[in-house]
């Protein structure tokens, strides 16, 4: 959803008891029409709204009207995203940018805490589709900032929105059904060996997300979220996407 109007029909419906749940995305939450330029990159659907609907959208996160945050991650070619706000194709990519936006500036901004965002991008789409956690998870650095380059995107689409902005959160490493699918060149070799107790530790003890320590950097498990519409957020699954 993108619109306060869709947020108060939900939250309306929630109040009388329907089984009825919603999604929004990273680009809804954080931006609104006035950033728009004259650039495929910024052409989605639906398209950006005002600010007006995009406070809307962030206190529906905040009071539980939004159920989860999904990448709405849709990669097109450069030709494809070459031709203009107007004729460049809808869509743009969003696995390797969805949790660096949201808990740059929704958690890091104390607008919501890192475990609803969790709950936002992990738990509750499993729970919706009722898809097993298994053993997928993902590494990052919080303390990293850097600045949004699609250069750097292992998926083959480039195109985003957020090209520029300054995040904190970096993926380290992605593992995927117990197999390290993605891990960041400059990680220490050291890093396969600890992602491997990881791997046993998850497998026996179903958590969801849990601070660890490695070299006095503070890193987050994260778990991995593949459903349907609700994709990955991590590099590593993007190169089949």
């Amino acid at each position: 959803i993108s619109t306060k109007e869709s947020v108060d029909i939900i939250r309306k419906a929630k109040a009388e008891c329907v089984d009825i749940t919603c999604e929004t995305g990273p680009h809804y939450l954080v931006m609104d029409d006035s950033m728009l330029q004259e650039d495929g990159r910024f052409k989605m659907n639906p398209p950006l709204r005002s600010k007006e609907d995009r406070d809307a959208l962030v206190q529906g996160i905040i009071d539980g009207t939004i159920d989860m945050i999904a990448t709405d991650h849709a990669p097109h070619s450069a030709e494809e995203k070459s031709r203009g706000l107007e004729k460049s194709a809808f869509g743009v990519v969003g696995i390797e940018t969805a949790f660096p936006i949201m808990y740059t500036y929704l958690v890091k901004t104390d607008s919501i805490t890192m475990d609803r965002l969790v709950e936002l991008m992990v738990i509750n789409p499993r729970q919706r589709f009722n898809i097993p956690l298994g053993c997928d998870y993902s590494i990052w650095d919080l303390e990293e900032e850097y600045t949004v380059d699609p250069a750097e995107f292992v998926s083959l689409g480039k195109a985003t929105p957020f090209e520029g902005w300054k995040v904190n959160g970096r993926c380290l490493a992605t593992v995927c059904d117990g197999k390290i699918v993605y891990k960041k060149r400059a990680v220490h070799l050291k890093l396969h060996a600890f992602l491997m107790y990881l791997y046993y530790f998850v497998r026996h003890d179903n958590f969801y997300c849990f601070p660890i320590v490695i070299h006095s950097n503070l890193y987050w498990s994260i778990p991995v979220c593949i459903a349907v519409n609700i994709l990955s957020f991590t590099p590593g699954f993007s190169k089949f996407i």
